[in-house]
């Protein structure tokens, strides 16, 4: 485990993208496509391989798509990308004890029939990615490190140290009664709610709700299509050694397999979730700013670093609700609302100083699937709805903020009919974690060099210039500052760099 004192020096920073381009063909077996009504897509997270280039992440992705059929009845297909994300560095990785903040999103699907049985499909994979290690020598002295000889001068800094951490594969049943025998499942989704994460000393703990949507139908024909929801509650606890009482937590999770299963009477459901954690711990560092020795010459390096400040790292849950005139997105006022479906991601990040808030904002993006039964045949048609979101939560640190790290998922999505409205209602998730990037001038190396020539025992009498210090005073004439300070009742020993240091001194006597 990593020293809670160690910085978090960053070592990479970047944004990534892939293009998916590929081709859908139906199974033998399915029936011919009519017209596209959406194309909801499933990032599941990547896996991450770190190296002294940097980083690379490998996943899959999964396409879900609904579709009219030549019979005019609602049907479904599948299907799996790849994808890779390679984050290169500028220099080298240097350290170890890597640690990665990654988000990876979907930049929007656009799925185009190209015959009866093929789909074209496009989609922008997109990440964010920072890296980070323990510092080593070449980055920066902290004050454990400075050799005994030295006067020095130290910076305090704040430093978050992240942990990632999670992925064990947690199984959830659940069934029900369908409606009727000839019950057929057109699709389904499902989707993590976590409701709360909280950690203690060496353990987290985890409540949440798998929230599973059937869109099903009679397969008679007599009957329009109906949405059955089931929730499945359930728990984790997660033993690690980073995890400190107090530290901050968040969690974000996903399905990554689903099984609908119609049986005798009754539909099993079988669903396989996994779930990320992100802690931070926070502490305090002295950086070496500056050295000098009395006694010995000295050779210093100085560096310029990059780590990771005063982080922030939590869940939060908000209200989506809207509603839109059926004349305004170009739907019938004859028209029935069927179900809908809904991704979010996250845009942007901003800080406001004199309130203390940081907020994230973004958009939810839902397919809503209308029909219209009052021809001799049902017309199903699909209308895209956006609303932006803002979530807020308390954030004082020193330096920029940036958004490391973030997930964004919809859950318990409804929609109705209110009068010539569509009125949607969700539940948004987000996990996120925001940490300051500090950039110092350090001192990255101090050699102890040779022995300084012993001067004859003599008094020096210093009269201080604007802007002088007891550092600079000190530095200047290799003295000791405790001596100064003895020699001429100084009592500001820890402020030696203050300009405030030497001005009630007329002179000073080295």
């Amino acid at each position: 485990m990593a020293n809670e004192k160690d910085l978090s020096v960053i070592r990479l920073k970047k944004e990534c993208s892939y293009d998916v381009n590929s081709e859908v063909t139906l199974e033998d077996y399915k029936t011919d496509v009519k017209r596209i009504l959406y194309c909801k897509e499933n990032v599941f997270a990547p896996s991450k391989y770190t190296s002294k280039d940097g980083i690379e992440l490998e996943g899959t992705v999964c396409y879900r798509i609904l579709y009219l059929g030549t019979d005019n009845r609602l049907y479904s297909t599948e299907c799996t990308e790849e994808y890779t994300l390679n984050g290169k560095c500028d220099g080298e990785m240097a350290g170890e004890d890597v640690c990665d903040l990654t988000a990876v999103w979907s930049d929007g699907v656009t799925v185009r029939l190209l015959s009866p049985r093929k789909f074209s499909l496009k989609n922008k994979i997109c990440s964010r990615s920072v890296l980070t290690s323990r510092h080593e020598k070449e980055d920066c002295v902290t004050e454990e490190f400075i050799p005994s000889e030295c006067e020095f001068r130290a910076s305090k800094a704040l430093c978050a140290t992240a942990t990632t951490f999670g992925g064990d594969v947690l199984e959830l049943c659940d069934e029900y009664i369908p409606r009727s025998d000839t019950e057929r499942i057109i699709c389904s989704d499902a989707t993590v709610f976590i409701s709360d994460v909280h950690s203690d000393d060496g353990k987290v703990s985890l409540r949440g709700e798998l929230i599973v949507d059937v869109l099903a139908c009679d397969d008679t024909g007599y009957e329009m299509p109906y949405v059955i929801r089931r929730k499945i509650p359930f728990t984790q606890e997660t033993e690690h050694s980073d995890i400190r009482k107090g530290a901050k937590i968040s969690a974000s999770g996903s399905c990554s397999e689903l099984k609908i299963q119609p049986e005798e009477a009754r539909v099993l459901i079988n669903a396989y979730c996994t779930v990320e954690y992100c802690v931070i711990a926070t502490s305090e560092e002295s950086i070496c700013t500056d050295a000098f020795s009395p006694l010995h010459a000295l050779k210093l390096t100085n560096n310029k670093i990059k780590y990771v400040g005063s982080a922030y790292s939590s869940n939060g849950n908000i209200s989506i609700s809207t509603s839109k005139p059926l004349s305004e997105i170009g739907v019938s006022p004859s028209s029935s609302v069927l179900t809908a479906v809904g991704v979010a991601s996250v845009s942007d990040l901003s800080v406001n100083r004199e309130s203390g808030k940081c907020a994230v904002w973004g958009e939810c993006r839902f397919k809503v699937i209308f029909f219209d039964d009052a021809g001799e045949e049902a017309e199903y048609e699909a209308k895209e709805i956006s609303v932006p979101f803002r979530y807020e939560f308390a954030y004082e640190a020193d330096g920029e903020p940036s958004l490391y790290c973030s997930d964004a998922s919809l859950s318990r999505t409804s929609v109705r009919s209110d009068g010539e409205k569509v009125a949607l209602d969700s539940e948004l998730s987000l996990a996120f974690t925001v940490a300051s990037e500090i950039e110092k001038d350090v001192i990255s190396d101090i050699t102890v060099g040779e022995k300084k020539p012993a001067e004859d025992a003599c008094i020096r009498i210093i009269y201080p210039q604007n802007g002088e210090t007891l550092w600079s005073i000190a530095k200047k004439t290799s003295a000791r500052i405790s001596h100064i300070c003895e020699a001429n009742g100084i009592c500001r020993e820890d402020n030696a760099q203050d300009t405030t240091s030497v001005t009630s001194c007329r002179f000073v006597i080295i």
